[in-house]
Formats: structure tokens, C-alpha cells, sequence
């Protein structure tokens, strides 16, 4: 639409995506996708229900426009590789001793290396974890008050007694601790290398300030390198 000396543009937007303005004064010479942007007019962001747009009326005689929908790309709000020391990660234990979240480079059992050298955290760095552990490592605070959708990204190495001795992955309330919601239930087995987990935060932590708490349990009997856990990352939407 016109409105004096400016054109107006108004479209329908939704949240998590972007626009561009594109513009072309010959549409037979590509497709509307390949047009140029018109004057600066990338990565708009959404303002649902609507977006609208005014420019000035441009001079030439015949020029068509289209508004291009893209997603947007994830948001990093939280990330560690733990190469700055602990920080405000913090650890604990309601077991037997002899097995604890250790912060630095691997040693003599599990991976050679941390994923991004130097530093990962593991469950004894030095030795094979021990019977009846029950330990927790927890994350600094993470905002997701705005959050409507949130993905967690991070590399995990597993020497577990798989069906015996399980490593869970749980996000909880920042103000109590409180389990919110459960993102891996069962981590197990054996791995050969670093492997990337992504998982999707589940709805019920979504709109509050949380941390995330890896724990890891063993039975009585056999005990084997571990779990490791290396480059955190937490992306929305």
C-alpha cells in the first residue's frame, strides 16, 4: 500500500522467524528468492501478529517486491568448555565415597583427551569410578524465563556396566533445586570416541530460571572409566 510519498508493507509474522525485503525491476531474470535485498532490508525480526514495513516510494516506474519468511538461527544462552575452571558449576555426592565429579584433563582410564582440550569434567579422572556412587554435577544458572522452545548440546564419553550403572541428565528449578523434568533417562554403555548429544529441553522447564544436573549412580559390584562431559551448550528457540 501507498501512503503519500511511502510504501507500506504489512504481512503476517510468527515468532522465531526473520524477513528480508527483496526487490527486483525485472522478475523474468530469477526467481523471486534470488532478487536482491532491497536497501538494507535483511534479518527483520518478528513482531506476531504482524510485521509492518514503511520505505520510501522508489522512483522507478515498474518494481515489484517479496517478503521473504526464514527461521531464525538458534541463540546461544548458555555455553561452558570448562577451560576457566569450575565457576559456579558445583558438585556433590548422597553416596558411598571414592567417586566424584572431577574438573581437568583425563588421566590413565577413559577418553585420551577432553573433547576440547584441556579440561572436561569427569566422574574420577584418575581411576574407574567406585560401587554405590550417587553424585551430581549442576550447572550454573540458566535463563529461560523467555524461552519457548530450548535445545541442550553436549559431548559425552561412556565406559558405564550398561543396565546397572546409569548417568542421567535432569533440569532443575534454580531457586530450590526442584526436579523439573528429566532430558536423558538412561546413559549407558560403552563409546569409542566423544559423542554429540542434543536433546530438547522438555515443555515443563521452559519459563523459568533452571540449571542442569548430571547425575550418576552405580550399584554394588563393577566399576569402569565412567562418564565424561565436555562443551555444554544450551540453545533456543
Amino acid at each position: 500500500a501507498t501512503d503519500g510519498s511511502n510504501l507500506v508493507f504489512a504481512w503476517d509474522s510468527a515468532g522465531g522467524k526473520l524477513y528480508n525485503l527483496r526487490s527486483e525491476t525485472d522478475p523474468a531474470a530469477t526467481a523471486p528468492g534470488a532478487w536482491p535485498i532491497f536497501e538494507g532490508k535483511a534479518d527483520l525480526e518478528a513482531t506476531p501478529p504482524e510485521n509492518t514495513l514503511t520505505i520510501p516510494l522508489p522512483e522507478d516506474p515498474f518494481r515489484l517486491f517479496v517478503i521473504e519468511e526464514f527461521d531464525a538461527p538458534p541463540v546461544v544462552v548458555f555455553s561452558e568448555d570448562f577451560e576457566s575452571g569450575q565457576g559456579e558449576w558445583t558438585t556433590g555426592s548422597n553416596g558411598s565415597p571414592g567417586t566424584d565429579w572431577e574438573l581437568g584433563a583425563p588421566m590413565n582410564v577413559g577418553p585420551g583427551l577432553a573433547h576440547s582440550p584441556v579440561n572436561c569434567f569427569g566422574t574420577n579422572l584418575d581411576a574407574d569410578y567406585g560401587t554405590e556412587a550417587e553424585i551430581w554435577l549442576r550447572s550454573p544458572v540458566i535463563d529461560l524465563t523467555t524461552a519457548g522452545e530450548a535445545t541442550l548440546h553436549y559431548f559425552s564419553f561412556t565406559d558405564i556396566e550398561e543396565g546397572f550403572d546409569l548417568g542421567q541428565v535432569v533440569v532443575v528449578d534454580a531457586s530450590d533445586n526442584s526436579e523439573l523434568a528429566i532430558v536423558d533417562d538412561s546413559v549407558d554403555g560403552v563409546t569409542d570416541d566423544w559423542k554429540e548429544v542434543t536433546r530438547s529441553i522438555p515443555d515443563e522447564a521452559l519459563g523459568k530460571a533452571v540449571r542442569l544436573e548430571f547425575r550418576f549412580t552405580s550399584d554394588d559390584l563393577q566399576s569402569f572409566a565412567g562418564w565424561y562431559v565436555d562443551d555444554v551448550t544450551v540453545t533456543v528457540p
